[in-house]
């Protein structure tokens, strides 16, 4: 689903899993500082993954382009210390 880049740097995007609502959540947990939050993806792979298109019938640069407002993937690192 496509980040509203808009509502993003306004007021931020909280109401579904996203990079930001993740990254406030743990860091609750485990404080500012220690989470770090990585997406990945593109409308292509949005696209893909929705319609059952395997990776093979993709392109690597295709499939591997990040685009920030088509997170199909979130990654997370958290450290507790």
């Amino acid at each position: 689903m496509q980040i509203s880049q808009y509502d993003y740097e306004r007021w931020g995007d909280y109401w579904r899993f996203t990079d930001m609502g993740i990254k406030k959540d743990f860091e609750e947990v485990f404080g500012k500082g220690n989470v770090e939050v990585t997406t990945y993806g593109n409308v292509l792979a949005t696209m893909a993954e929705l319609q059952g298109i395997a990776a093979e019938e993709l392109k690597h640069d295709e499939l591997f382009y990040n685009d920030p407002l088509y997170p199909v993937l979130i990654t997370l690192v958290a450290k507790k210390y």
